[in-house]
């Protein structure tokens, strides 16, 4: 199992819709493509502020980059993103993403 750690830094204001579209857009189409959430967070004090942060779980590179292309080649996906930002402007300022492996002594496998 290796886990993709993705971070959103937000332009001022948007975390709230970005926390809209997460939660009403990317969750069913993360869900319809077989990618499993293991938790979100964002951050509430300092410098991390209007920061979301979320835990995706993949039995393998391969099958990441299977289900991102198909994630991101999803027609609703897409006119409700372009929705989205039609509505609130861009929402992203800085997006990073890193792969996780869990050590041996980690709850998570």
């Amino acid at each position: 199992m290796i886990y993709e750690q993705r971070r959103y830094e937000c332009f001022p204001g948007k975390l709230p819709a970005l926390q809209v579209m997460m939660e009403k857009l990317a969750l069913p189409t993360f869900e319809k493509y077989g990618m499993k959430l293991i938790g979100a967070w964002s951050a509430i004090s300092g410098e991390q502020d209007g920061t979301l942060i979320y835990l995706l779980a993949f039995d393998s590179l391969d099958a990441r980059m299977e289900k991102w292309e198909q994630f991101h080649k999803d027609e609703w996906w897409n006119e409700q993103k372009k929705l989205t930002h039609a509505n609130n402007g861009p929402l992203v300022a800085r997006q990073t993403t890193t792969f996780l492996k869990p050590a041996g002594y980690s709850p998570l496998k």
